[in-house]
């Protein structure tokens, strides 16, 4: 735990958390980083939960970036936010519906000053493009990273399973390899379809020697 106030267990194999009534912040040893993403599943109890997701860059106790959901306001059901020195400002703002006793996950990348974060309904696919997204150069230096919550009352849980945490740069640069791979796979479909429209003109030209012979 980096900072605030919660109960921690495990129950039936995951992560069990309870009596958090300020903003708390546990973060993962001490590695610490720049650029990273984290993704997380995670399910809260009630509406009084304004935030469960990812933080990142975090530098000491109260400056890090968090992409949350929160399940108190839809209006501003995904974020991105900025806490320096524990002052929380929402960054990037979008409107997401979060069902109480339902798994969601969250992910959240910080490369450079570009922040992006999605969030889905556990089973229903993870989304092709980001939430929410921007830019912002508040906090650059590297910094540790983990799981932030925060609640307007004690009697809220959450329940974590999975969490995991990667280089981003090293995740970007897979999937624009992906897609490198994709465009080599089509050129070589065409160029196979070049030769088979070859080979069917050749076979054409036989059949018309063959004729004119006849």
């Amino acid at each position: 735990l980096s900072t605030g106030s919660g109960s921690f267990a495990i129950t039936s194999n995951e992560g069990h958390v309870t009596s958090v009534t300020a903003s708390t912040n546990m973060v993962l040893g001490s590695t610490s980083k720049a650029n990273v993403e984290g993704l997380v599943r995670v399910k809260c109890s009630a509406t009084t939960s304004t935030r469960m997701g990812i933080s990142l860059r975090c530098n000491g106790t109260t400056t890090f970036y968090m992409g949350r959901l929160s399940a108190n306001n839809s209006a501003i059901g995904l974020s991105i936010s900025k806490v320096i020195a524990g002052t929380s400002t929402d960054l990037f703002t979008t409107s997401f519906t979060v069902t109480l006793g339902s798994y969601y996950w969250v992910k959240f990348r910080a490369i450079g000053t570009t922040l992006e974060c999605k969030a889905w309904l556990d089973g229903s696919g993870e989304p092709a493009g980001w939430g929410v997204s921007g830019t912002d150069s508040s906090i650059s230096a590297a910094g540790t990273f983990g799981v932030t919550l925060n609640s307007t009352s004690g009697a809220n849980t959450w329940d974590m399973d999975t969490l995991s945490f990667n280089d981003g740069t090293s995740t970007q640069t897979a999937q624009t390899r992906l897609r490198l791979s994709v465009q080599r796979t089509r050129t070589a479909q065409a160029r196979t379809r070049l030769q088979v429209l070859r080979t069917l003109t050749a076979q054409s030209r036989t059949r018309l020697r063959v004729l004119n012979t006849l």
